[in-house]
């Protein structure tokens, strides 16, 4: 398969730092919110890499749950990056862990924002 892909970071700074506007409100949809970010995440990985979402998980110092430490490589920079992101996200009043987001895969590159249903390229969902 080759060596893992480098982290895009302008991508995964727009990809996160949204705002709580595009986030669920209705209390009986909170259950599936963890499930349906984790499934957005996914979507992303395989957007901007050539491996699935399970092979970065436990990988280093912060790829997965937790972080500590010196990051080990340009991959764990990458779950290091996203880390910081979500923190600063969550300190500006988002929930970049709760919210829903529109996104879209262009040549390897993630777009986040709001779409025209005309647009033709696919938008990841």
């Amino acid at each position: 398969m080759g060596p893992l892909p480098l982290c895009p970071p302008i991508g995964l700074s727009l990809l996160l730092l949204l705002g709580p506007g595009l986030g669920l409100s209705a209390a009986s949809q909170r259950s599936h919110v963890h499930r349906r970010g984790l499934i957005e995440l996914a979507g992303t990985v395989n957007c901007v890499g050539t491996r699935t979402p399970v092979a970065y998980m436990n990988y280093g110092c912060y790829c997965g749950l937790g972080g500590h430490g010196q990051p080990l490589d340009a991959i764990d920079w990458c779950c290091h990056y996203h880390d910081c992101c979500y923190k600063r996200a969550e300190d500006a009043g988002c929930s970049p862990k709760m919210d829903r987001y529109s996104r879209k895969c262009v040549d390897q590159h993630i777009l986040c924002g709001e779409f025209p249903a005309s647009d033709p390229v696919a938008t990841v969902s």
